[in-house]
């Protein structure tokens, strides 16, 4: 194996076990710029729904509610081409699905416990997959 092989394979094997990358079956799919883009969003709406929570001491599921002073006058937007969605809301945590359809990127994240947990994922830590 030539040099510059070698450090293309670990630069593969280090993007899919360092940053949000996409995995299909288990094997890395790197699409590194849409998962960053779509973790990034997901760790915005948590700032989101704490915001709403130290309101209303609740989570919600509307995401069109204006929260200004977080710079969404209008609402929680994920950007151009991101679908986001939440799911099991309580008021002992949510999870989130953000995907981007055009990059057949999708990645999950939850705060809480109970219905909202995700199998193998860590609270509040996005985890993304290619779709």
């Amino acid at each position: 194996m030539t040099t510059r092989a070698l450090l293309l394979a670990t630069y593969g094997l280090l993007a899919c076990t360092k940053v949000p990358t996409a995995t299909r079956n288990g094997t890395c799919v790197v699409e590194i710029g849409a998962a960053h883009r779509l973790a990034g969003v997901l760790r915005n709406l948590i700032l989101y729904e704490e915001s709403y929570f130290a309101d209303s001491v609740n989570y919600t599921s509307d995401l069109s509610v204006p929260q200004p002073w977080l710079g969404y006058p209008n609402g929680f937007d994920g950007g151009p081409g991101v679908d986001v969605m939440i799911e099991d809301v309580s008021a002992q945590g949510w999870r989130a699905i953000a995907v981007d359809p055009a990059k057949g990127v999708r990645c999950v994240l939850y705060i809480g416990v109970g219905p909202q947990e995700i199998a193998g994922v860590r609270e509040g830590e996005p985890s993304c997959e290619a779709t």
